[in-house]
């Protein structure tokens, strides 16, 4: 009544009421990024410098309608200081009991797969565990974060070593990177575990 769009309010409860439905969780905890430099920052000034938050624009300017409407629907809110909503996703993953379910499009948090956690992505309606992990990523867990560490991740603007994919990535010999590759695979390790 107001003339305040919902539509961005809207979706994301409607999102949540999607998750709730396929999981039937006891408890959600929605984590949002609080827009602040994190340490990543820090070691690499270009990190996510290539972010086109236009798609979110929206989601951003209601992010306080949304989080107060889903905190009525009884989900919980957390806001991480200098970490990112995915560094405490992964913690939680870990430190919760029971069986838990990760909801993102984000491939970071796959190498945060333990057993009793799954990643569900909701634009690809996949979800992934330890048991189908190299079927999805191409390489087995132990691999994932040297494979993402030598690749790199463009939605995160980490360049990797060059021309380095999947495949050559499974031929590579760590211990025989030249002293420019070692460098970058040492940035990006650190940029994402």
């Amino acid at each position: 009544p107001d003339g305040i769009p919902i539509n961005a309010v809207y979706g994301y409860c409607n999102m949540i009421l999607n998750i709730y439905e396929k999981f039937k969780p006891e408890q959600i905890i929605v984590i949002f990024d609080t827009k602040k430099k994190t340490f990543r920052n820090d070691i690499y000034k270009d990190y996510k410098a290539n972010r086109a938050d236009d798609k979110f624009k929206e989601v951003h300017e209601y992010s306080e309608k949304i989080q107060d409407v889903i905190s009525l629907l009884g989900v919980h809110n957390m806001y991480p200081l200098r970490m990112e909503a995915d560094d405490l996703m992964a913690w939680l993953s870990t430190h919760l009991d029971g069986k838990n379910v990760i909801v993102t499009t984000d491939k970071d948090l796959l190498q945060t797969i333990p057993v009793d956690t799954r990643i569900y992505s909701p634009i690809k309606k996949k979800i992934i565990t330890l048991q189908n992990f190299e079927e999805y990523t191409g390489v087995t867990k132990d691999q994932y974060l040297n494979y993402r560490a030598v690749t790199g991740d463009k939605s995160d603007n980490i360049p990797g070593i060059p021309r380095y994919g999947l495949a050559r990535f499974k031929k590579l010999d760590l211990t025989n990177l030249t002293d420019e590759q070692q460098i970058i695979y040492e940035r990006n390790l650190q940029l994402m575990d």
